[in-house]
């Protein structure tokens, strides 16, 4: 998955908001990997899980939303 993720919109300085809705977007992004693995009766990978942790844990991580630094899942 990229990590570039735009931090300007249309000229305005990035929001909470913005970041919120970028981050439910990788989070939705990377659901199907989830649910397969829990369809085959195998654990989510460490990898994923982390992954997915980070991002949740990202408007918690960072004093300011132009700060956030996106995690990056491997391919």
């Amino acid at each position: 998955m990229s990590n570039n993720i735009e931090t300007e919109q249309h000229g305005q300085d990035i929001t909470w908001v913005t970041v919120r809705s970028q981050r439910d977007n990788l989070l939705a992004a990377s659901d199907l990997k989830v649910l397969r693995a829990l369809e085959a009766s195998q654990a989510v990978p460490t990898e994923l899980a982390t992954y997915r942790q980070a991002l949740r844990d990202l408007p918690e991580r960072f004093a300011s939303p132009q700060e956030v630094t996106w995690p990056i899942l491997a391919e």
